[in-house]
């Protein structure tokens, strides 16, 4: 079926109204260091606040105050921004990690603090790795939208069923189907049913000389 401007409502930036201390303060801690390696990553590119606000489609004044840890990111945006980088997600939100390891658990990936309501994204990769494995649960309602990067993707549907529009096309995604997503394509995720969605995929890094492992 092809789709509409109406096929998906509005995203939502996670807004923690009733948070402890404690916790508000991890959040503003996360938003701080996010800010400082996209900054890092920035100028490593020789990229000014205005090349990267145009290459992104965000403006400077966004990208400035998520630089000073002084806003939330929805993912879709920071896919976006990091991909202007030539960089993945995961070297955002991992640590360094020795590079002989080869096998990684779901306990090990690396969650994202930066979603948008009821979405949550778990990279399972290292910053070498030629690919950036992850699996993403949906919450009835939720949603991913606004989503495109350089490099192809495909996407395999765990449980449950969801909307894929992938360019001007919407797929009914159920149980056991497998999405090819071609680079430099607009795509979003809908969970439009009664159930959570589970989603397994992976994303295809542009390596650097930078990444190569002797």
């Amino acid at each position: 079926m092809n789709s509409n401007d109406n096929v998906l409502p509005e995203t939502h930036h996670v807004v923690e109204d009733d948070v402890s201390p404690n916790t508000e303060n991890d959040l503003i801690a996360t938003r701080v260091a996010l800010g400082v390696r996209l900054r890092a990553l920035r100028q490593a590119r020789g990229m000014s606040l205005r090349d990267a606000a145009k290459a992104a489609g965000l403006s400077s004044s966004f990208i400035r105050l998520v630089e000073r840890g002084g806003t939330e990111i929805a993912l879709s945006r920071l896919i976006r921004l990091v991909d202007t980088y030539g960089a993945v997600v995961v070297e955002l939100l991992s640590d360094v990690i020795e590079r002989k390891t080869e096998l990684i658990s779901l306990a090990d990936g690396v969650s994202s603090q930066v979603v948008d309501d009821g979405v949550v994204v778990t990279y399972l990769a290292r910053r070498w790795w030629s690919m950036e494995p992850f699996v993403m649960t949906m919450q009835q309602g939720s949603q991913l939208k606004d989503l495109c990067h350089s490099t192809d993707e495909f996407v395999h549907c765990v449980a449950g069923n969801f909307l894929l529009t992938i360019g001007e096309v919407s797929y009914r995604m159920k149980e056991g189907d497998t999405a090819f997503i071609p680079g430099f394509t607009d795509h979003a995720y809908y969970n439009d049913g009664t159930e959570t969605v589970s989603v397994i995929g992976a994303e295809r890094k542009e390596r650097t000389t930078e990444d190569h492992v002797d």
